[in-house]
Formats: C-alpha cells, sequence, structure tokens
C-alpha cells in the first residue's frame, strides 16, 4: 500500500516556503527550539540561511537551494564551493554545514561534499552534508504534524490519534463517564476515516491539477 514514505511529495514553488519546511524539520533533527532563520534576503549571511545548534553546543548552518523542477536545474559542485566559503565566515566557527535542496540525489554532489569533508577535518573546520529532495522527505515523514502543516494531508498518527480521542470525546458530550456502546463508538470511528479519505483525495486531487 502506498505510503506518504513512497509517495511523490511535490517541492514547493515558492522560495520562502521552502525555506520554511527546512526550518520546521531542522529545528525537530536538531531538538534545538532556538533554530531561526538567519536575516532575510538582501543581507550578508555568510552562506547560512538556517541556523541552530546541537546539544553539546556546536553550531550548525543550513544553506536551503531551491531548484526549478521544469525546465530541470541541479545543484553544482561551483555552488557548493561558493558557499563553504563564504561559511567559512560566519561566526560562531560551524561544526556542521548543509545543504538542503529541491533537486534530485546526486552522488557526484555527495562525494564532493565528502572531500572537503576530509579536507576540512585536517583543519578543524566544519563538515558538508548535502540533502537531496528524496532524503529530506524521507525525514520529513518523520514528523506527521509537518506533513499536514505543509502539505494538508492527514497522516495516520493523526487518524490514530483521532480515533483513540473518540470514546472519551463521546463522553464528554454526553456530560457522563459510563461505557460508550461498541456500536456507537464503531460507527463514529468509520464515519472519521471516511471524512478523512475524502479530505486527503481532494487535496491530492488539487495538487496534481
Amino acid at each position: 500500500m502506498p505510503t506518504l514514505n513512497s509517495s511523490q511529495l511535490p517541492p514547493p514553488k515558492n522560495w520562502d516556503e521552502f525555506e520554511d519546511i527546512c526550518a520546521d524539520l531542522f529545528m525537530r533533527e536538531l531538538d534545538d527550539p532556538n533554530l531561526v532563520r538567519h536575516g532575510r534576503q538582501g543581507q550578508r549571511q555568510n552562506g547560512v540561511d538556517i541556523y541552530g545548534t546541537r546539544k553539546d553546543g556546536t553550531y550548525v548552518g543550513i544553506q536551503c537551494k531551491g531548484k526549478s523542477i521544469w525546465p530541470p536545474t541541479k545543484l553544482t559542485i561551483k555552488e557548493i564551493d561558493k558557499e563553504v566559503k563564504a561559511a567559512l565566515k560566519f561566526h560562531p566557527a560551524l561544526s556542521e554545514f548543509i545543504f538542503v535542496t529541491t533537486s534530485p540525489d546526486d552522488n557526484k554532489i555527495q562525494s564532493h561534499a565528502r572531500t572537503i569533508t576530509e579536507r576540512h577535518s585536517s583543519e578543524s573546520l566544519f563538515s558538508v552534508h548535502v540533502f537531496g529532495w528524496r532524503e529530506l522527505i524521507r525525514r520529513l515523514t518523520n514528523y506527521s504534524e509537518l506533513i499536514e502543516k505543509h502539505y494538508g494531508y492527514t497522516t495516520n498518527s493523526a487518524i490514530r490519534d483521532a480515533i483513540n480521542s473518540i470514546p472519551q470525546n463521546t463522553a464528554n458530550l454526553l456530560n457522563t463517564s459510563i461505557p460508550i456502546p461498541n456500536a456507537l463508538i464503531d460507527n463514529e470511528i468509520n464515519k472519521r476515516l471516511d471524512e478523512l479519505r475524502k479530505r486527503n483525495f481532494r487535496i491530492a486531487y488539487n495538487q496534481v491539477t
């Protein structure tokens, strides 16, 4: 059965929305509630669009590279080298520098990032990593609330929470703690599931058309 992990969630067309998605994702990946977008467009950012810290206090910089789907454009080695050079001026010094892009994952680009990381390691500089769109989606689908926020899909975990809350919500409506008949619960579950399926279908249809 298709899941969100195997589905083709489309990259956002809007650059600002892509950066919002990345900020929400890495706030959770780094477990840093103080992660922020760095400045604004037009300001000198030293290659860093988003920055946060890990638990050990080291800084992680993130560079967002939204690319055209059609005509297709890709993240290039030249772009990586340019942004890495700029990120060397970020203060405090970074321990990691992550490129996130709507381009497909590319083994040549990832190999180049590893080469830079190896060279930087001997100089006590930051490591470099590249996450293409498929890798971003793999990570994004670990957080159902982000799928709902940015794509409008109702996820399986949200459905489970809704189902688990039905008995208590029904009891609250009846203002009683008496057991709720199973038939009433089953009817409410089926009704809720049918509504959620129709909602997800409408969202998917609108994205395709």
